[in-house]
């Protein structure tokens, strides 16, 4: 299961999860890159070359301890345009995802030579340009906010990702989309909302 979405709302945390039912068949890259000499990153695979605005790419990463890493490392995921700007971002701690190992093992807990995958859900917004965009990642300490060097630089380059626009259906889909109450606990939900008019 990948985390897609985390926020706060008041003191209500809110986090979206994507389940993917194969990761099997994705397009895998094979990589050694090293983070400080504590974590090795083996390969990347995702759920596609390209995604559609308002969609959602995955990203499933192999792992494996060097050493026992010295602290709780978080993750950062960025889309970049061809000016080097971030457009689409995603941060979170960096756990073992696997359902068969204990559950969300942070990074200081991982052992020398243990592997590990994690998953990761980068929502592109709706309205995100069309075109090629530089997928990288890195680790960093959330303590200090210093990047974990990975030699030279201090993140990964997977290389490019295309964004789409939306079909028309989905598009369509998505402009109908509301403001609605939520009886239960009179409060209103947002499900989606229209660029161009807010309605409740």
């Amino acid at each position: 299961t990948a985390a897609t979405a985390d926020q706060w709302l008041g003191n209500v945390r809110v986090v979206t999860y994507a389940a993917p039912q194969s990761t099997g068949d994705w397009p895998v890259q094979n990589t050694s890159a090293g983070f400080d000499g504590q974590i090795q990153l083996r390969q990347v695979a995702r759920s596609g070359e390209s995604v559609g605005a308002g969609d959602m790419l995955v990203l499933r990463m192999d792992w494996q301890a060097l050493v026992q890493p010295k602290a709780d490392y978080s993750l950062f995921v960025q889309l970049l345009d061809q000016d080097g700007k971030v457009q689409v971002q995603r941060d979170l701690p960096l756990v073992d995802s696997d359902p068969s190992s204990q559950a969300f093992q942070a990074t200081s807990t991982w052992q020398a030579g243990q592997a590990v995958t994690s998953l990761v859900g980068l929502g592109i917004p709706a309205g995100t340009p069309p075109g090629p965009y530089r997928l990288i990642l890195g680790l960093y300490d959330p303590a200090d906010g210093k990047r974990l060097p990975t030699g030279e630089t201090d993140h990964i380059d997977l290389g490019t990702v295309a964004v789409e626009r939306p079909s028309d259906a989905r598009a369509t889909a998505t402009s109908r989309m509301r403001y609605r109450p939520n009886a239960a606990f009179s409060e209103v939900t947002l499900v989606s909302h229209d660029p161009v008019s807010y309605t409740h």
